[in-house]
């Protein structure tokens, strides 16, 4: 074989052999491709002359894991700005590149062009970091274009913003650098934060600023439109017990725009009746009537810088049929016990023994329970107490003296006022904290309710000319009224609240949204007492001889959303045909039924339907005591009764004083003590 053949031989043998080996196995091969990405932090700078920063390269695989082999160099278009080896930018030049100490400038300071910029080099990767070097920044102003008083869902607003140094104060610069751009809450507002482009996201207020190298603007405040209408729909809703309805609530803002997304407020005037969701699911729960309601409420809605300002849908009428069964708890001035009565077989429990504290027994004051039905608050001349209906077990004292005036629909707040003429004191407990705070009134407070979204409390003394206003999410507030006010009563609607005087001989209308006052209905003497029904139709009001049945319609905000809102108000008077003091109204869930306990052996009713007054004598001649209360479904109404020391079942329908139930209250001797708390638990 010629010794070419031979070597083309051999070779043919290497590519078999090679073929073979890449073949084995039935594998295969390929290559992975790994992009880098780099990025500077800062992205841009502006810098007083003389001043220096440190540039942090950060370097990521196609993986986002960190990549530490390579390492940065870094380089300046500018010879008076100058970067160290390791990234240190100075505003002028370094002492030294690899140790730099002293940053150094030329005197007097030379500009560099506004092109200056740091270049970072990785292996294959480069970014370019802009810089602007100034003297110092003095001040940064920030401006807006000219628009609308408030922007619609989505619109946008230019903000501008320039710099100033201290050298030519009135002159802005011309190349600062990049500015930062922020907004107080990006759930009513974003801001791009190089662009200074704002966006409307939700009602409420926010404060846009711009800041550069440290110096910030002053705020401009960017409203965003809030609501002018919630309207919910369907407008009534009628089942059986686990029935449901699924509210849609549409909402315009004061320009006439569609507002999408927003965090209303459900709110149900009897939450054992109807309960409702976050998302406005209604659910029947009990037998009996309710109101519900979507508002726009601050905080959670309409923030910032007009927070305060609630906006109520209408309401949705809501019936659950069937009838109900629940407890009715029963206790004395000077009991050492409560004792439960179940309203089916209306024969008392076991009694709850209410203990010694700090070697005094309590003197109970009142008896109330939350809406939800699930607490039961006992205020003493010590202490409040809270009950736990579900196993009748007493909770922990608090070292809140005082009357229970009132409980927050959501149940997270209890309102207590120390009776003491001497040293009045007036209390707002919070339920999840079990902590109390001081009111700022120096007078007895004698009634208080709260608006139906929680928002506010609204507090009376029928010996003083004052409104004072409780808020969780507001300043406290106190409102001079032109007569004192016996009562208040908000109604479950929320956008307005009724009290029981304000104005000599009247009922006087004040708007939730700024406590303003709305209207004024004069009436034959001023209401000692004053309620509203479950649909806000009708406020009910009554004084020794007369009940004041006021009919409400046509509330409103006005079509640019403004406050207060617009009501009318129609009032027919009726007597009752005697004259007594009255001490507690109790209406039925349905509106209906008004009944009011006084100091006479009759309980004085009033029929909301029929316009006419009437009454329902006592068996034995007893007088009711000072509270009682209505079952859900309306059929049957509780009071205590002195002189027989026994409670009473009034029977709706029939108008008559059906059963007395016997009760055995003692005090700490073993003396009889008369029922004087009654209090249906709402279920």
């Amino acid at each position: 074989m010629r010794q070419s053949q031979l070597i083309g031989f051999l070779l043919a043998l290497a590519l078999i052999i090679v073929i073979g080996i890449s073949g084995c196995g039935g594998g295969s091969s390929s290559t992975t491709t790994t992009t880098n990405t780099m990025t500077i932090s800062p992205a841009t700078l502006s810098m007083n002359f003389g001043q220096f920063v440190q540039l942090t390269p950060t370097i990521l695989d196609s993986n986002g894991t960190q990549v530490l082999t390579l390492t940065p160099t870094y380089a300046s278009n500018d010879a008076n700005v100058q970067v160290s080896t390791a990234g240190l930018v100075c505003a002028g030049t370094w002492d030294s590149l690899t140790t730099p100490t002293v940053c150094q400038v030329k005197n007097p300071p030379v500009a560099p062009a506004s092109t200056a910029a740091i270049t970072v080099t990785a292996g294959s990767l480069t970014a370019t970091v802009p810089v602007s070097v100034h003297n110092r920044i003095a001040r940064v102003t920030l401006t807006t274009a000219a628009g609308p008083a408030c922007a619609s869902q989505g619109a946008t607003r230019q903000f501008t913003a320039q710099a100033f140094d201290s050298i030519n104060p009135t002159v802005p610069l011309t190349n600062p650098g990049t500015f930062s751009y922020s907004t107080t809450d990006t759930t009513v507002a974003t801001v791009d934060a190089t662009t200074g482009v704002a966006t409307a996201v939700q009602p409420g207020s926010v404060k846009i600023s711009a800041s550069l190298n440290g110096v910030f603007s002053l705020p401009i405040t960017l409203i965003d439109c809030p609501p002018a209408s919630i309207t919910l729909t369907p407008t009534s809703f009628t089942g059986a017990v686990a029935a449901s309805q699924q509210l849609t609530a549409t909402v315009i803002d004061t320009a006439g725009n569609p507002i999408t997304g927003s965090t209303l407020t459900y709110s149900s005037s009897q939450v054992t009746v109807a309960g409702v969701t976050a998302t406005g699911l209604i659910t029947a729960i009990g037998a009996g009537n309710a109101g519900v309601i979507a508002s726009c409420t601050p905080p959670t809605c309409n923030q910032g810088a007009s927070a305060g300002v609630p906006v109520y849908s209408n309401l949705v009428s809501t019936t659950v049929t069937g009838s109900s069964s629940t407890t009715v708890y029963v206790t004395g001035a000077t009991s050492t016990t409560i004792v439960p009565i179940d309203s089916v077989t209306n024969v008392a429990g076991t009694a709850i023994t209410i203990p010694v504290i700090n070697n005094s027994q309590p003197l109970i004051n009142s008896l109330v329970f939350d809406k939800s039905g699930s607490t039961a608050y006992i205020g003493t001349n010590t202490v409040l107490i809270p009950l736990n209906p579900a196993t009748n077990a007493l909770g922990t004292a608090l070292s809140v003296p005082g009357k229970v005036l009132a409980i927050s629909p959501d149940s997270k707040k209890v309102i207590v006022a120390d009776q003491t003429p001497t040293a009045p004191q007036t209390f707002v407990v919070d339920v999840a904290t079990s902590t109390f705070a001081k009111l700022g009134i120096t007078t007895v407070s004698t009634a208080a309710d709260f608006s139906a979204d929680s928002l506010k409390a609204y507090i009376v003394s029928n010996g003083n000319a004052t409104l004072s206003i409780f808020s969780p999410a507001l300043p406290f507030q106190a409102l001079t009224l032109n007569a004192a006010a016996n009562d208040v009563t908000f109604l479950s609607q929320g956008s307005l609240a009724y009290l029981a005087g304000g104005a000599v001989n009247s009922i006087t209308v004040r708007a939730t949204c700024d406590n303003s006052l709305v209207s004024t209905i004069g009436s034959t003497a001023t209401p000692l007492l004053i309620t509203s029904n479950f649909d806000s139709t009708r406020v009910f009001g009554v004084d020794g001889s007369r009940v004041y049945d006021v009919t409400v319609s046509n509330i409103a905000t006005p079509a640019n959303g403004n406050c207060p809102p617009t009501v009318s108000n129609s009032l027919n008077t009726v007597a009752f045909g005697s004259t007594v003091t009255p001490k507690l109204m109790i209406l039925t869930s349905n509106g209906v039924h008004v009944f009011v306990t006084n100091n006479s052996n009759k309980v004085l009713t009033y029929n909301a339907t029929a316009a006419t007054a009437s009454s329902i004598a006592l068996q034995g001649g007893a007088t009711a005591t000072t509270t009682g209360g209505a079952t859900l479904d309306g059929a049957q109404v509780y009071v205590g009764a002195l002189g027989t020391n026994d409670v009473h079942r009034i029977d709706v329908n029939a108008g008559t004083d059906a059963q007395q139930i016997a009760v055995s209250l003692k005090d700490s001797a073993g003396a009889a003590v008369s029922p004087d708390f009654v209090a249906v638990r709402p279920k």
